[in-house]
């Protein structure tokens, strides 16, 4: 499945941590520190943001959306 559609399978925001890009910036992650919501992987600087995620994932995810298309270019 993951060679037939990559996209669908990759980390969010180009595998950047989801609450810092909710945030505005760019964070590297823990590789162990991870959820699929909604269909989609989202991974994280840490493991104690995954509950943080979890509280509020559709505003954290439309918040990073939005603010992912000024800051993936930077």
């Amino acid at each position: 499945m993951f060679a037939a559609d990559p996209e669908h399978f990759a980390p969010q925001f180009k595998g950047f941590c989801a609450l810092s890009v909710a945030r505005g910036l760019k964070i590297e992650v823990d590789p162990e520190a991870w959820v699929i919501w909604n269909g989609k992987l989202y991974v994280f600087g840490s493991k104690d943001s995954v509950p943080e995620f979890m509280a509020d994932p559709g505003g954290t995810t439309s918040k990073a959306s939005a603010i992912w298309t000024t800051l993936k270019a930077q």
